[in-house]
């Protein structure tokens, strides 16, 4: 189910258990504003490109004879922003660069939204696999329990640097899966079904009749397996 992260609505809701990515409400402009501004995209998913970590990590400390000894009970989090531009206006044709008109059949403009939600997923994906367990009560970066040291600066910097550790290789395998993915998702706009009609439309103030060129779905669709962590980061000595 494409949409079923954001309860079927993939334009208006947002993910309300996600507690990294911070979706920005969704902005909708005119398909030559987005041609013009965005590299002669039809539409577009934005996201940070390396997440940061936010907030301060909470340890339980106790003593056990003459040791002091704390464990992560939460860590920080790890947050990246995400916005999507979708067009206002799939039905009126507009000029590319090459003086071609073209235009989104009420298809195409479905077909732009899903592949516009595809690249949302993928980010989804990748959350749930690298930076959940990295942050927060996540399983991966609460795991070693108790650490002691002769004092509980020292238990606590042992622990740091293990979260450090956790949560960069955390970064850096969702920036490189979700490179990837975003990349073959792209891949998708090199071949659309189209047909051509010629259609009287208003430009510039002016009606005109013009060749258009009708975009309806991609020819092929990326289908990804979902991600797996795969780095082990040792814990510190107990």
């Amino acid at each position: 189910n494409l949409y079923g992260f954001v309860g079927n609505d993939g334009i208006t809701r947002l993910d309300k258990l996600g507690l990294t990515m911070i979706r920005k409400p969704t902005q909708y402009l005119n398909r030559q504003d987005i041609f013009d501004t965005e590299d002669g995209a039809g539409a577009r998913t934005k996201y940070s490109p390396y997440p940061w970590s936010t907030g301060d990590t909470d340890y339980a400390t106790k003593t056990k004879g003459n040791q002091c000894c704390a464990k992560i009970k939460s860590a920080e989090l790890i947050k990246f922003r995400v916005t999507t531009i979708l067009p206002s206006d799939w039905g009126q044709p507009i000029r590319q660069s090459d003086g071609l008109y073209d235009a989104l059949t009420h298809e195409g403009y479905r077909n732009v939204v899903a592949h516009e939600m595809r690249r949302l997923q993928s980010l989804k994906d990748a959350d749930e696999a690298f930076l959940r367990p990295a942050e927060g009560r996540g399983k991966k970066v609460t795991r070693c329990g108790w650490v002691c040291r002769d004092t509980m600066e020292a238990a606590k910097f042992a622990l740091y640097i293990y979260e450090l550790q956790v949560q960069e290789a955390a970064k850096d395998q969702f920036t490189e899966w979700v490179e990837e993915q975003q990349d073959l998702i792209k891949a998708e706009n090199d071949h659309w079904v189209t047909t051509t009609t010629s259609a009287r439309f208003l430009e510039s103030g002016k009606m005109v009749t013009n060749d258009v060129i009708l975009f309806w779905r991609p020819e092929q669709i990326h289908k990804w397996v979902k991600p797996v962590d795969k780095i082990n980061i040792d814990c510190p000595p107990p």
